[in-house]
């Protein structure tokens, strides 16, 4: 989660806004004249940013509690009640994400694959490891059904893919799996 979130001022062209946050629990603020953020951490799936609230010629401390609705290599979406903010990683920047050892290295896997209402993994060939997928083709749970006569019926079947391993994710049903597989070529899917 290290690294710095920006996303579009809405009406002002080329603008961002959004903060950084740094190895050790600071925060600072990009373009944000009345909020300054001074220091963040992380606790489950709530991201707590604290710091100063400038205005009407006054400075107030302040936190904000925000649910990690997503978080990958490259985006942030939190929530506050209803509103839900989505933040990009500043280009240039590799960060280092709270529990995750990304490895960049596509590996081509053959295993057995199950999709249903609520799993989506894989199991290499050779391993007792389970790993949850997700679809980066656009294409995989079709393929899935196609094969298996369903819709996400959570028959297993026989499968080729090429991933990426994303690291551990510590969200939803994929935070009990070894790891996550982004799926980025589905070579072949058969029972």
């Amino acid at each position: 989660m290290v690294g710095t979130w920006a996303q579009p001022v809405p009406g002002l062209e080329g603008m961002k806004q959004g903060f950084t946050l740094e190895e050790g629990g600071k925060a600072s603020s990009i373009n944000m004249a009345t909020l300054c953020y001074e220091t963040w951490k992380q606790e489950g799936t709530l991201l707590i940013l604290s710091g100063k609230s400038r205005g009407n010629r006054q400075t107030l401390q302040f936190s904000d509690t925000l649910t990690i609705e997503q978080l990958t290599q490259d985006s942030l979406v939190l929530k506050k009640g209803m509103l839900v903010l989505r933040y990009a990683r500043e280009t240039g920047e590799q960060g280092k994400m709270v529990s995750m050892t990304p490895t960049k290295e596509m590996l081509t896997l053959k295993g057995e694959l199950v999709i249903s209402a609520e799993t989506r993994t894989f199991k290499p060939e050779g391993s007792s490891d389970t790993y949850w997928v997700i679809d980066k083709t656009g294409k995989l749970y079709r393929e899935y059904d196609k094969v298996t006569g369903g819709i996400k019926n959570g028959t297993p079947v026989h499968a080729e893919l090429q991933v990426e391993d994303a690291g551990k994710s510590k969200e939803g049903f994929a935070a009990t799996y070894k790891s996550v597989y982004n799926v980025h070529k589905i070579n072949r899917i058969y029972k």
